[in-house]
């Protein structure tokens, strides 16, 4: 039989990398909806875990994960949203799980701990190293983040009277990492008004820093084809001007005030031969060649040669 708790991950990888198949998807959803109907057992988790370590039986090991995966589900619940973070509650639940299964793996029979408790631990410290990571458009340190974690905590236990000394007292920390974290907090946690005012000094709003040339619903799309569009023309432009010294100088200017080129007027075959003293036609003559060394010489920008 295999393995519950690998089964799961495994198909949450795949998901991922877009490998999935529909009789993967109802499986995992059938899965799912077994733990989340499953009866907890936890005085017979011990014994369980004992007779597992001894046989590595696959079936034990199913058993420990079913009978736990409640408690997977109850701690992701406490954080599905946790400082509105943007992690789904799948990937929470399947980074829940691998903590689970490192408890099963860890777990020290010479302490007298309930597994349900030491499991809570690897479970919450999985989902927080997740949410600190992947969480935030910035990655936050785990340090700082389980700091916080602590620093809420207390503040929920003395609804929110509880002084700066006390809380660094308590958490056994200096008054700059108080700051620091709270800086976190404040910049990187919090959702910020646009009518909030940059400072005391005058009345400036954050949003008066945005800009409103265009639909600000369109704004990253825009910007980011801006950005594309510019580097490929600069690119293309660089290849041109190699290219360009494959031709020998007749066949470049040409070519440069044929397509106007690098800001050059645009000139008719006429206007080119009347300058270089020679008749249209070989004028036509010359851009022809010119023409098929640059193919030759701007492989890889077929688009831009349909000419």
């Amino acid at each position: 039989m295999v393995i519950l708790a690998l089964k799961i991950i495994n198909i949450v990888q795949n998901v991922h990398d877009h490998e999935i198949k529909i009789g993967e998807v109802i499986a995992v959803a059938n899965w799912l909806k077994l733990m989340k109907n499953q009866d907890c057992d936890h005085q017979h988790n011990l014994e369980f875990l004992k007779k597992y370590r001894e046989t590595r039986s696959p079936d034990l090991h199913e058993w420990l994960v079913l009978n736990n995966a409640n408690l997977v589900h109850k701690i992701v619940g406490n954080y599905r949203t946790f400082y509105n973070h943007k992690l789904a509650y799948d990937d929470l639940f399947s980074v829940g799980l691998e903590g689970l299964l490192r408890a099963i793996e860890k777990f020290d029979f010479n302490f007298e701990n309930n597994f349900a408790t030491y499991a809570t631990y690897w479970i919450k410290q999985s989902v927080v190293r997740l949410i600190s990571d992947e969480g935030f458009v910035m990655k936050i340190p785990t340090h700082l983040f389980e700091t916080l974690q602590q620093m809420v905590k207390y503040e929920l236990q003395n609804d929110g009277q509880i002084t700066k000394a006390e809380i660094c007292n308590c958490l056994g920390i200096s008054n700059e990492k108080y700051e620091l974290v709270q800086q976190v907090r404040e910049h990187m946690l919090k959702w910020t008004s646009l009518n909030k005012t940059l400072s005391s000094v005058d009345d400036a709003e954050i949003g008066d820093l945005l800009s409103t040339d265009f639909d600000v619903v369109n704004l990253s799309s825009n910007a980011l084809n801006t950005f594309g569009s510019t580097v490929e023309t600069e690119e293309l432009q660089l290849a041109i001007k190699a290219g360009l010294q494959h031709l020998d100088t007749r066949e470049q200017q040409i070519i440069i005030h044929r397509f106007g080129l690098f800001g050059a007027d645009i000139k008719t075959l006429a206007e080119i031969g009347h300058g270089e003293g020679v008749s249209r036609e070989r004028i036509r003559q010359l851009e022809s060649r010119a023409i098929r060394k640059l193919r030759q010489a701007l492989r890889g920008y077929d688009e831009y040669l349909s000419y």
